[in-house]
């Protein structure tokens, strides 16, 4: 593993897979960067893959480059969808691809966080099919939550998702997003409800049942003690 972000997530890792919980004791400090408060999503994934083999840079490595893997092979399928042509995908995914800035084999939570960003957008983009249940009932309760879509319900879920596995991607995916929907406005000329809904039950979604909690315990973006990074005195409370 290189530099410190492996560390960390390999550390954070093991701790999730042996608590059997992403959280921690407010008390004892952040002892490490990626547990809470924040977002567990990439490191309760690899303590799931981790406990079958208990082989920590052997998980990191290649579940990380399959994720990487799998990102080429969603951004090629949304691309289809989008323009409905093979070789203007197949293109699309090739400069995805080449350009320097897109994810190398480095091991950091961005990678899941981007990895979602494709089947999101495919789920958005096949909104143009109707009909969320054939059966009456699960139809009416459906849209009773301003679910009035099929494809709304995974994109919301991958959307809440994204919330919680990383920061910076997070507001990137929203803003991205928001664009989207903007200009899908601006064309067909009224507001889309579909896709503003999609972010709005997302985003509620990831603060009830994720951040409003952490928010309580560590009180962040606070002044509290139970914010603040590790210190000696933390470390030795830990030990």
């Amino acid at each position: 593993l290189e530099d410190g972000d492996p560390w960390h997530h390999a550390v954070t890792t093991k701790y999730f897979a042996y608590q059997l919980s992403t959280s921690r004791p407010a008390e004892i400090g952040q002892f490490v960067n990626y547990v809470a408060p924040y977002p567990p999503g990439y490191d309760l994934l690899m303590s799931i893959l981790y406990q079958p083999s208990h082989q920590m840079m052997w998980t990191l490595k290649y579940f990380n480059a399959l994720l990487l893997a799998l990102a080429v092979l969603f951004f090629g399928i949304m691309a289809y969808e989008f323009t409905k042509s093979y070789a203007k995908s197949l293109f699309a995914t090739f400069l995805l691809v080449a350009i320097p800035s897109f994810l190398g084999h480095f091991i950091w939570s961005e990678t899941l966080a981007v990895v979602a960003f494709f089947p999101a957008f495919y789920c958005i983009k096949k909104l143009e099919d109707t009909a969320v249940s054939s059966n009456f009932f699960i139809n009416t309760f459906l849209q009773k939550c301003w679910i009035t879509n099929k494809w709304m319900i995974p994109a919301i879920l991958i959307t809440a998702s994204i919330m919680v596995t990383q920061p910076i991607a997070a507001y990137a995916f929203g803003v991205f997003l928001m664009i989207y929907w903007f200009v899908e406005s601006l064309y067909n000329k009224k507001f889309v409800k579909t896709i503003f809904m999609i972010a709005v039950i997302g985003l509620l979604l990831s603060v009830v049942l994720y951040w409003a909690p952490v928010k309580i315990k560590f009180d962040i973006f606070g002044s509290s003690e139970k914010t603040q990074t590790t210190s000696k005195f933390t470390e030795l409370k830990w030990k």
